[in-house]
């Protein structure tokens, strides 16, 4: 039996180096899988099975053929950028797999919160309905990392202002809150000072000296500010708000 050949051509844009470069791939079918292969990257096969419920009913064949083709391009794309973050970036495979936990958690509440939604569009959802819901399904609203809300700055150790900077810091008066910005710009290194933004505090502390902290919840509650020097650099941290994990969000 002639062995089937299938072409897969695509400008695709890739990282740096690689930008507006064409990459051009060819493949053939495994003679021992019926499946029909739509396109492959590497060892990964796109089939005609994956694109089942892609195009919505009484779609016209034009605007079908436009879709699956948008469709079919960017999931070559996301594959080369997958194959060449794999080739060249060493990633943190337990964080990893903690976010992946995380951003799964958070599709499944928002799909079960858009079936609620779906379920009461005939009607008004009232206050006292969306707090009765929250109470009965707490445990899908529960915090799985501590988050927080807070100011962190990080200056050269020798900065001259540095002790203004602390006391502005440990202060937390919204009312310097300004004063305190122009001395990070002028003086920092990096800083964050967004007070209504709540982050994962492991991700707040990553690639800081408090990374290494033992128990982070013991630390939020004995800490409002804290301060810690590494590599000639001073990292200064002010807590204004924090949530402990198994709390609901």
């Amino acid at each position: 039996m002639k062995k089937k050949y299938v072409y897969v051509t695509l400008g695709v844009i890739l990282l740096a180096g690689l930008l507006g470069l064409a990459y051009f791939f060819f493949f053939k079918t495994k003679p021992n899988d019926t499946r029909q292969a739509i396109a492959k990257v590497y060892e990964t096969s796109l089939y005609e099975a994956d694109l089942e419920g892609l195009v919505p009913k009484g779609t016209s064949r034009k605007d079908s053929t436009d879709l699956v083709n948008r469709y079919v391009e960017s999931w070559i794309r996301k594959q080369l950028m997958l194959a060449k973050a794999e080739s060249e970036v060493k990633a943190d495979e337990p964080e990893l797999e903690r976010k992946m936990l995380d951003y799964r958690y958070a599709l499944l509440v928002y799909e079960l919160e858009k079936k609620y939604i779906a379920e009461k569009l005939d009607t008004n959802v009232s206050e006292v309905e969306i707090e009765e819901y929250y109470q009965k399904n707490q445990a899908d609203f529960m915090l799985r990392q501590p988050i927080v809300q807070a100011w962190q700055v990080v200056v050269p150790e020798k900065t001259k202002k540095i002790g203004e900077i602390r006391n502005l810091m440990r202060s937390a008066d919204f009312q310097n809150k300004k004063k305190l910005t122009d001395l990070a710009e002028q003086l920092a290194i990096n800083f964050s000072l967004n007070d209504s933004l709540w982050v994962e505090l492991d991700d707040l502390i990553k690639n800081t000296p408090f990374q290494g902290i033992p128990n982070k919840v013991q630390f939020l509650k004995q800490n409002v500010y804290a301060e810690q020097s590494q590599s000639n650099q001073t990292y200064l941290l002010r807590i204004l708000a924090y949530k402990i994990s198994d709390q609901p969000s």
